[in-house]
């Protein structure tokens, strides 16, 4: 299943606004598979925006089961329709990824074996010691309450999280994060590091926690807190609530009833209340 158009163009947007380059065809490198001899491919710093805009066949997944692939810019974890419970770590200079609801991996990339777990499913995977680029996980959980969590990775990690249907939470960690959730109503913490979280559908609520994020809310009432930092936060249909926290921050109505909490020297657009 492809991701739904709301998915794919509120990513569009976010690639751009990350600065990715304006041909990504431009220079691609063929996907690794196996592991053990891709870390030279992982030095690219390049935003994998092909796979955002939804242009990559995805694994036919049943509800249980999940799948990982190497590309030239990290991994991807693709899941089926079940409610997916998946903590990444890095143990030991290895990358662990730990589903809890997945009952199968129906493939792994050379370079990861399967490791024994009380609860679900874990793969532990090969990652180079000290990479010159970022590494990218893109996470898919697709359909479902899914929870996506790789809160405890270092900043050379930057997780790609793109949620569909469903009551999701994703936690990620000190990388630039790219979060974008789907319909229902979902809850995203940026972590530390300089996050773009944009929610969709449902009365959710975002953390952009430390770093210079930048929240956008969805179609209806949000809850958006900005956190350390410099932060652009801006809610667009729904009557939304916006938090700049600490630091220099633009917040921003639209279509709604919005109320923004200001501090310190806050910039405020198209606000209807202010605290």
């Amino acid at each position: 299943m492809r991701p739904q158009p709301l998915v794919a163009l509120t990513a569009l947007l976010a690639a751009a606004a990350l600065a990715a380059p304006s041909s990504a065809a431009a220079g691609r490198t063929k996907p690794p598979t196996d592991l053990s001899s891709a870390p030279a491919s992982w030095t690219d710093t390049r935003v994998p925006t092909f796979e955002l805009y939804g242009q990559v066949e995805q694994p036919r997944t049943a509800r249980d089961e999940a799948h990982l692939s190497a590309t030239e810019w990290g991994l991807r974890y693709v899941a089926g329709a079940g409610d997916n419970d998946v903590v990444v770590t890095e143990e030991a200079g290895r990358l662990v990824f730990h589903d809890r609801a997945v009952s199968r991996w129906i493939a792994v990339p050379l370079g990861c074996e399967r490791v024994p777990v009380g609860i679900g499913r874990a793969v532990s995977c090969a990652v180079p010691v000290t990479p010159t680029g970022e590494v990218f996980l893109e996470m898919w959980p697709r359909l479902g309450a899914d929870t996506v969590d790789t809160s405890a990775l270092p900043s050379r990690y930057r997780t790609w999280a793109l949620t569909d249907a469903g009551r999701d939470v994703v936690r990620t960690g000190a990388g630039r994060d790219f979060v974008n959730t789907a319909a229902d109503q979902d809850e995203a913490h940026g972590g530390a590091g300089d996050d773009w979280i944009r929610m969709g559908g449902g009365g959710n609520v975002a953390y952009g926690d430390d770093g210079d994020d930048k929240l956008v809310g969805g179609q209806q009432g949000d809850t958006l807190y900005g956190g350390e930092g410099t932060d652009s936060v801006g809610g667009l249909a729904g009557d939304d609530v916006l938090h700049g926290g600490a630091g220099d921050d633009v917040l921003a109505g639209k279509v709604g009833y919005d109320t923004a909490y200001r501090e310190g020297a806050d910039k405020l657009r198209n606000i209807d209340v202010v605290y």
